[in-house]
């Protein structure tokens, strides 16, 4: 059985890896993603649009996320299909794949790479993933408001998301993210969310460390 986990994860990331986006242009899209997450009071979550709106940060709209986790063979990767829902309808649907990458710092960041796929192949991973683990896959669903902007010159996305199921993390969450080019210096951006962040909540606050992902680990073990 291992060694048909191990092929699995080699398949899913050739695929994810590949392209078929028409003139050559690439889909599939490798980074680091240096992101951090704050908890948020109710109240803070519906006072910060005007916020970002004043900081020069614009709606980018809504959507309502369904993220699937498919087993890996190494703890801290990842490996996602997420669905997307806007209005109520599916507007697509994405394979993911994220690994720890040290930075030149010595620090850790997330190197994520993903592309978009059709339904049919989201399904099959999903089948292979629940026969691979022998049970139903971790899932979750969030609903997240999206704002685009510059931090000194870097593009930023600010999300604003409410997440429940999730035991004594559910709630309201806010997360900063700058995509930094592999191989690149990640300290401007660190740096440049820090800030940020203070500015908008008005005091420094520390990020929450937990993923989503082990939130949900750790929300089933508290009942199991």
């Amino acid at each position: 059985m291992e060694s048909i986990r191990r092929l699995f994860e080699s398949l899913v990331n050739r695929l994810v890896r590949m392209s078929d986006a028409p003139s050559g242009r690439e889909e599939t899209k490798s980074y680091l993603e240096v992101e951090r997450k704050f908890r948020l009071t109710k109240e803070e979550s519906d006072c910060l649009p005007d916020k970002l709106s004043t900081l020069s940060f614009t709606a980018a709209g809504q959507v309502t996320m369904t993220d699937s986790f498919l087993p890996t063979q190494n703890a801290g990767d990842m490996m996602r299909v997420r669905k997307e829902l806007e209005d109520e309808k599916l507007a697509r649907t994405v394979l993911t794949l994220k690994s720890w990458v040290v930075t030149a710092d010595g620090g850790k960041e997330r190197k994520e790479t993903e592309r978009e796929i059709t339904g049919t192949l989201a399904g099959l991973l999903l089948v292979a993933g629940r026969w691979l683990k022998g049970s139903e896959l971790l899932s979750f669903s969030k609903h997240r408001r999206l704002f685009e902007g510059c931090l000194s010159g870097l593009e930023a996305v600010v999300s604003l998301d409410s997440v429940d199921n999730l035991g004594v993390y559910s709630g309201c969450y806010l997360e900063v993210e700058i995509l930094v080019p592999v191989g690149a210096d990640v300290t401007p951006a660190r740096q440049q969310i820090a800030e940020f962040v203070s500015s908008l909540l008005g005091e420094a606050r520390e990020p929450v460390k937990l993923s989503y992902m082990e939130m949900l680990k750790r929300s089933i073990a508290a009942v199991s």
